[in-house]
C-alpha cells in the first residue's frame, strides 16, 4: 500500500497569503503537488512543477531518488463502455420496503474509476471524457489499492469547508474551485469489477460488503464511500437533511444498463414566488404562442432578471398571451434574452425548482401557477 512518506510546503510567489502548496513524496518513489504547474499539465506531457523539481534536486543531494507521476493518457475513442444504472423516479413510499437502503443524492458528475495495472482512467457516463487529467489526486488514491484491476462507480463532486457539495463540471479548472474554496471528492457508491472479476451480477448487499472492506483497508485522501441507511428512521432522517434528494436502492439489485425500478430517485423540490416579466417568442410548435416565461426578483422599483421557465398548459398559454404588450420602459436589469416581449404588468407566479446556483439562477424551474391568492 502506498503511503505519504514526506511532505514539503511552498508559498506562492504571486500570492503569498494563499495557503502553501504541498508537495508529497510517496513510498513508491513518486511525487505529487497540488499547484497548477503539476495538476494542469496537458495530456501526454510529463507531470512536474518547480516544487517537485526542487524536491528532486534536494533529495538527490541526500542520496534519495524520486520521480514524477506517470503520464496520464486520454480516453481512447474505442473504449469499452460499462453499464450505467439510471434510477427511475420514485416516492418516499418506496423507502418503506425493508429490502431497500437510502443514499443521499450527490450534486456532481457521474463517473467510473478504472484501474488496470499502473493505468487509471475516469470516464464519464457518456464515455467521451477522461477526468484524470484534471484530477490526478484521484489517480494517486486509486493506486493505493493493492489490487491489479478493479472498477468503481461514483460521483465526482466539489465540497466546501462544511462538507456541502456544490455542482461544478468535472472539467473545471483548479483555479476555479480553489477560488471558491472547494475541494474535489470522489463519492463511491458501487463497484463493477473486483480483483479482475465482474461483480455486476452480484446483489447490491454483496457489492457493498466488498466496498466496505476496500475502504477499511485503504487510507484514501479524496475517495469517500457513500453512507447507506437501512433503518426506516434513518432513511427519513437522511431525506430531511438532504439537499438534492435521495436514491432508494433494492439490496437484491444487480447492475444493469439503463433505466431501472430497482433504484429510485426522489428529488428535493423547492417552491418560491417570482415575478413573471415577459415571454420569449416561440419556435416550432410554439411559434403561434410563446417559448418561455422570464422570471425576475423585485429589487426596489425595478426587476432583476434571473432565468426563464416553461411547463404551461394550452389554457395558460392563451391566458398569458392576452396580457402581452411591448413595454421597453419596464425597469429590468440582467442579461435578458433577445426577441422577447414584456407582460403589460409583471405577474407573481409560483415556481418549483431543484436548487439555486451560486449566482441565484434556478436549476430545473417549472411553472406551477399564477398567485391569484395573494396581493
Amino acid at each position: 500500500m502506498m503511503k505519504v512518506v514526506r511532505e514539503f510546503e511552498y508559498r506562492s510567489k504571486s500570492n503569498p497569503d494563499r495557503k502553501p502548496y504541498v508537495t508529497k513524496v510517496y513510498s513508491d518513489g513518486t511525487m505529487s503537488c497540488d499547484c497548477r504547474g503539476w495538476t494542469m499539465k496537458k495530456v501526454d506531457k510529463p507531470r512536474g512543477c518547480t516544487h517537485t523539481k526542487r524536491v528532486v534536486k534536494m533529495l538527490a543531494s541526500e542520496g534519495e531518488i524520486v520521480s514524477e507521476a506517470p503520464v496520464v493518457k486520454e480516453l481512447p475513442s474505442d473504449f469499452e463502455k460499462l453499464p450505467v444504472m439510471r434510477p427511475n423516479d420514485g416516492t418516499l413510499e418506496h423507502m418503506k420496503n425493508p429490502d431497500t437502503i437510502v443514499q443521499l443524492k450527490c450534486d456532481g458528475t457521474y463517473s467510473f474509476l478504472i484501474k488496470e495495472g499502473d493505468k487509471v482512467t475516469m470516464p464519464g457516463r457518456s464515455f467521451k471524457s477522461d477526468y484524470t487529467a484534471n484530477h490526478p489526486e484521484f489517480v494517486r488514491d486509486a493506486m493505493k489499492v493493492p489490487l491489479n484491476t478493479y472498477t468503481l462507480a461514483g460521483e465526482l463532486v466539489f465540497v466546501d469547508s462544511n462538507g456541502q457539495d456544490h455542482f461544478l463540471t468535472a472539467l473545471a479548472k483548479e483555479e476555479t474551485w480553489l477560488e471558491l474554496g472547494y475541494t474535489p471528492k470522489y463519492i463511491v457508491f458501487d463497484i463493477l469489477q473486483y480483483q479482475g472479476q465482474d461483480v455486476t451480477d452480484r446483489c447490491w448487499a454483496e457489492r457493498n460488503t466488498i466496498l466496505k472492506s476496500l475502504f477499511r483497508d485503504t487510507q484514501f485522501e479524496g475517495f469517500e464511500l457513500i453512507e447507506s441507511y437501512d433503518r426506516f428512521e434513518d432513511k427519513q432522517e437522511a431525506w430531511e437533511r438532504s439537499n438534492e434528494g435521495i436514491v432508494i436502492k433494492d439490496i437484491h439489485s444487480t447492475i444493469t444498463d439503463g433505466r431501472t425500478n430497482k433504484w429510485r430517485k426522489v428529488k428535493k423540490i423547492k417552491a418560491e414566488d417570482f415575478w413573471a416579466i415577459g415571454l420569449t417568442k416561440g419556435t416550432g410548435a410554439r411559434e403561434v404562442t410563446f417559448g418561455a416565461m422570464m422570471l425576475a426578483n423585485k429589487v426596489g422599483d425595478s426587476y432583476e432578471y434571473i432565468t426563464k421557465t416553461s411547463g404551461f398548459t394550452n389554457a395558460q398559454l392563451v391566458h398569458f398571451l392576452d396580457t402581452l404588450i411591448r413595454n421597453d420602459d419596464l425597469p429590468v436589469t440582467g442579461n435578458l434574452p433577445t426577441n422577447m416581449m414584456y407582460l403589460t404588468n409583471p405577474v407573481l407566479v409560483e415556481i418549483k425548482y431543484q436548487r439555486k446556483t451560486r449566482t441565484g439562477s434556478l436549476i430545473m424551474p417549472r411553472f406551477v401557477k399564477e398567485r391569484m391568492d395573494i396581493q
